[in-house]
């Protein structure tokens, strides 16, 4: 088969031209499929050479392409064949304009190829930014690992982020496999970033003291050092002493740790060890003498000057060569005071080493200046040194102008900047430090020339010099603002664009001044105007075009404004972003809200904007109080960039405004969750917690919490949130269970955390809650807790004990020092009371009997009464005989205890005593004393005690003792104790009311009963007296009614029998 050669060459140039008429279609791949086919063309068809694009051509096609905005640029690059370097260019480029959509497309596209180098993709996680969180990070990590075996340099690289990664996203037992797996191919002393993330691990998951065991036990520098900050931060300052000490020991030669150690003596102030560390240090590296100047510090310190100028000479004498040392001592001799002749002396030591060194020329010079008028003459010689520096001339020229300036010496200076004009014409920085001189001595004509020297700009110019021109704009302003000859100078340069002689720095310069001067200079149709040499560079400036559009935007000629800012986009299109941002403004401003509608639906739709340009338009709407159509542009920016949170608190803001608080909420719950700064987190936090504190949501709070803690970055600051979360539903439960309203108990490790919290009032908050409830305090967490230098705390520990019902609490209570306040021991005798009997709890009590304190002893002996047994009961006869204030408390203890007793001597001997006290005791004694006796005899419910007990009733003149006797004869079974009695609140007992409240307790049913309780008395004393009153004589059945008020019985039929004889 033939072909015609025209007919191929024509084809080519079609498609030559297609490619080159087509630049944003062009492929990414196309330089190198072209060599490709180039080969190919050449070996068959070597006539089409001529034709084939030129390599100019390629690459102006490439610089097309990067001029289209980021998103396009991924577009086209995922579209055709594409190399992976250039993808990781692009995504770095993505990544700092904050596209972090078009950034996650190239991550996928590298994530999908099959072949590719893991060095590339570990460059690719590295581009991805500082946020750790990224899922797209975790699985670039895993896929170099899956590439087998890394290049040495690399591995650090991949071990540490890949770290960091899974930490982040909660993978904790991984992050923590990983990291050992590096500690352990790593080098002593050259794997500080592993310990420090060790550290890391162990805050975000609570297991710091692990990691400090593991840091102490470590044969690292690096670690020793760890171990040291985390024991001085916890206020063990000799522990970490001890560590860096023993580390020193065997790593001698490591940098760090000598820094560290010496830091750490010098601190303390223990110079004679510290002495012994630096002579060390220095003889392991003679040539280093600097770790002296630790010791010279810490001499400065204690105020041994003498001490420390004593040093400086040594070290002067020895190392005279030495610039570093000479130039740190003589800060230090500085420090010391002012002695002019030694400095002096130091500063011609350091000339002496380092004669070429400009910044010590300088230091010299400004500290003689500083000094007398032969100082000033001294600094003007060794100043004449800078000038004559064989590399650095141009340095040390520019150098001695500025000091020359800053003495006030023009003359000197002038003569300077001319030097150095003459000897270096071509370096412009010059004409910058003149003008400035000029101006400061009042030349304004001279400054003025100086700086258009600086403002004239050819076409395309580089970075520095087009900054240079910017600063020599601002300085020709100033001069013209001081004369105010701004009209002036700008009418001279508008005649200067009509002769065609004006530069196009000069051009910006005018522009400099209509903006000046509020945009009124140029008129309408100005850049029209302009001659075709400088229209051509300013339509393509962006600078340029951005000025005359703001102009434009002042002016109110959005049309302009808006041809203007089509062309700034080919140049800048970021900045075109921002004006048409400013035209929005504009708009809202003049109180044009359709027009600036329009102008927002049309960048939106047109451009993709990053979250920051949305935010800002944002703010316009905020500013002019629209703030629905802010609401619906902060909730797109949260969309465009959902790992950041500014957005997300700008709407949390607005809502609050707002009073949308179901809304607010869940919007700050979103910052907390993505958010890895502290501030951030714990501003948002406080937030979250008022509104929970409203909303009476804690129990739900917590359990968000709860999920959200497992994988977040800040683990330890989640952890100290949720305790106040916990504190938060604590207060929230109280006044729910006081409205009769369904409580649900958090987990109970809340209440641990709670419990180990350094916050008193938390710890308060938690015990009160366990009391409340009746839960139980384990045992181990009470040890820790009765230690604890809080009073409160203790007791509230101790009353949470006496909920616990157990043998274990009691040996516990028995077993701490009784020795405290008032309270705390009323509070312990109470909980002892309260607990099963143990032999350690009843000696307790019975050595409370021995207290000068009556209501301390009378709380030891009402706890007795419950779990004494018949020791407690001869130590009470004995105490009975002394102390007869006790009297109250040891009528229901000795009835209550010899209730329990078998011996019957004994119970005689009770009833004895009590009864000589009831005989003993006035009528005008109070009624407690007196039913605290009946109910002793009540109790031992032996027949002695239930006649004494009959006999009272007509004995006793008061009606309500009677009463009580009557009540306390029928009781059946007798009256005992039991722990319901004794469940006072410990926590809040007053001075006098411990005891009280517990003999209260026990004789209120026979003082002050229930309608109900009387009326079962009276059916057992009916049951049991009427037979035998029946059996009486009329006569004698009315003086027993007489004398017994059967009042309470009404309705009975005792009652009915007395009531004739009433």
């Amino acid at each position: 088969m033939l072909v015609c050669p025209k007919i191929v060459g024509l084809m080519c140039v079609g498609l030559w031209l297609c490619g080159t008429a087509c630049p944003a279609t062009a492929s990414w791949g196309a330089r190198s499929k072209g060599r490709v086919n180039a080969k190919k063309t050449r070996k068959k068809r070597p006539q089409n050479r001529k034709n084939r694009p030129r390599k100019s051509d390629r690459t102006q096609r490439l610089e097309t392409i990067k001029q289209l905005p980021v998103d396009k640029q991924v577009e086209l690059m995922l579209a055709s064949r594409w190399a992976p370097a250039q993808a990781l260019s692009l995504l770095r480029l993505c990544v700092t304009r904050h596209q972090m959509k078009a950034a996650a497309q190239i991550a996928e596209a590298l994530l999908a190829r099959k072949r590719i180098s893991p060095t590339l993709l570990a460059e690719a996680a590295e581009v991805l930014g500082s946020d750790h969180r990224n899922p797209l990070k975790l699985r670039l990590w895993e896929r170099v690992a899956k590439r087998g075996r890394l290049p040495g340099w690399m591995r650090p690289l991949y071990e540490q982020g890949h770290f960091d990664a899974l930490l982040a996203q909660g993978h904790h037992d991984k992050a923590l496999s990983l990291l050992n797996r590096a500690l352990r191919r790593a080098r002593a002393g050259r794997a500080r970033p592993l310990w420090e993330r060790l550290v890391t691990w162990g805050q975000s998951t609570g297991n710091m003291r692990e990691v400090q065991t593991r840091l102490r036990n470590a044969t690292d520098p690096d670690a020793a050092i760890l171990a040291s900050k985390l024991a001085l931060s916890e206020q063990s300052s000799s522990e970490g002493l001890a560590v860096l000490k023993r580390a020193f020991r065997r790593f001698p030669g490591h940098r760090l740790l000598q820094q560290s150690l010496m830091q750490e003596l010098s601190r303390r102030g223990d110079r004679s060890e510290l002495r012994r560390v630096i002579t060390k240090v220095v003889r392991l590296n003679p040539s280093d003498p600097r770790p002296w100047l630790a010791y010279i510090d810490a001499a400065i310190v204690a105020r041994d000057l003498p001490a420390a100028q004593r040093k400086i000479d040594g070290l002067l004498k020895r190392y005279r060569r030495h610039e570093l040392l000479i130039e740190a001592l003589i800060d230090r001799e500085q420090t010391i005071g002012d002695d002019r002749k030694r400095i002096q002396r130091m500063f011609e030591m350091l000339l002496k080493a380092a004669p070429e060194q400009p910044n010590h020329i300088e230091a010299y010079v400004e500290w003689l200046f500083n000094g007398s008028q032969n100082d000033r003459k001294r600094a003007l010689i060794v100043l004449n040194k800078l000038t004559h520096l064989p590399k650095a001339r141009y340095d040390g020229l520019s150098r001695s102008a500025a000091i020359l300036t800053s003495q006030r010496l023009h003359a000197k200076a002038e003569a300077t900047y001319r030097a150095m004009l003459r000897e270096y014409p071509q370096n412009l920085r010059t004409y910058r430090g003149l003008a400035q001189l000029l101006a400061r001595v009042g030349r304004q004509t001279e400054s003025e020339r100086a700086w258009l020297t600086l403002v004239a700009l050819k076409g395309k110019s580089t970075p520095e010099r087009r900054q240079l021109a910017t600063e020599a704009r601002q300085g020709v302003l100033e001069l013209y603002r001081s004369g105010a000859i701004i009209e002036e100078r700008a009418q001279r340069l508008i005649a200067q664009i009509k002769s065609n002689e004006l530069s196009f720095g000069s051009l910006l310069l005018l522009i400099d001044l209509d903006e000046d001067q509020g945009y009124r200079l140029l008129k309408t149709g100005f850049d029209d105007a302009l001659p075709q040499r400088l229209k051509k560079i300013a339509m393509t400036d962006a600078q340029y075009l951005r000025n005359r559009a703001k102009a434009a935007i002042e002016a109110v000629d959005l049309k302009l404004a808006d041809a203007l800012t089509n062309r700034l986009e080919t140049v800048d299109s970021s900045g075109a972003r921002r004006l048409r941002i400013e035209m929005i403004e504009r708009a809202l401003q003049r109180g044009e809200g359709q027009k600036a509608t329009e102008l927002e639906r049309n960048l939106l739709q047109q451009h993709k904007l990053s979250a920051r340009q949305v935010l800002r338009l944002a703010d316009l709407h905020l500013s002019h109080d629209r703030r629905r159509r802010a609401t619906a542009l902060i909730r797109r920016a949260a969309e465009l960039d959902p790992t950041s949170t500014t957005p997300l608190l700008r709407l949390a803001s607005i809502l609050r405004q707002s009073s949308e608080r179901d809304e607010e909420t869940a919007v700050v719950r979103r910052v907390i969750a993505r958010s890895v700064d502290t501030e951030e987190i714990q501003r948002a936090g406080q937030r979250l917690l008022t509104l929970t504190m409203m909303s009476g949501d804690a129990d739900q709070l917590l359990q968000w919490i709860n999920q959200v803690s497992l994988r977040h970055p800040r683990r330890e600051l989640i952890d100290r949130f949720r305790l106040l979360a916990y504190d938060v539903w604590l207060r929230s439960a109280q006044l729910s269970r006081a409205l009769g309203q369904e409580v649900k108990d958090p987990p109970h490790t809340h209440l641990r955390s709670a419990l180990t919290s350094a916050d008193l009032a938390l710890r308060v908050r938690a015990l009160r809650q366990l009391i409340s409830t009746k839960g139980t305090l384990p045992i181990g967490e009470a040890k820790k807790l009765l230690s604890d230098s809080s009073h409160t705390i203790r007791l509230l520990v101790i009353a949470a004990l006496a909920n616990s019902n157990s043998k274990q609490a009691s040996e516990l209570l028995a077993a701490q020092n009784h020795r405290g306040s008032w309270t705390y021991r009323v509070g312990l005798f109470m909980a002892l009371s309260r607990l099963p009997h143990t032999v350690a709890s009843e000696k307790v009590l019975i050595a409370g009997l021995s207290e000068r304190s009556t209501m301390i002893a009378s709380m030891a002996i009402v706890g007795l009464a419950r779990i004494g047994t018949e020791k407690a009961l001869h130590r009470l006869l004995q105490l009975s005989r002394r102390r007869a204030r006790l009297k109250l408390a040891l009528a229901i203890a000795m009835g209550a205890i010899a209730s329990k007793v078998s011996d019957e001597q004994l119970k005689t001997r009770v009833v004895e005593r009590l009864a000589g006290w009831l005989h003993s005791t006035s009528s005008a004694a109070s009624a407690r004393l007196s039913t605290a006796l009946l109910w002793g005899l009540a109790a031992l419910a032996s027949t002695p005690a239930r006649t004494l007990l009959m006999t009272r009733i007509v004995a006793l003149s008061s009606s309500t003792q009677a009463m009580a006797s009557l009540r306390l004869y029928a009781q059946s079974p007798a009256p005992s104790l039991s722990a319901r009695v004794f469940e006072v609140d410990i926590a809040s007992l007053g001075r006098h009311d411990g005891h009280h409240k517990v003999i209260d307790a026990i004789l209120a049913p026979w003082i002050m009963p229930t309608p109900e309780q009387d009326q079962q008395i009276g059916q057992r004393l009916s049951a049991e007296l009427l037979p035998k009153i029946k059996m009486l004589s009329r006569s004698q059945i009315r003086e027993w009614c007489k004398g017994v008020d059967v009042s309470f019985l009404r309705g009975n039929s005792l009652w009915r029998l007395c009531s004739p004889h009433r």
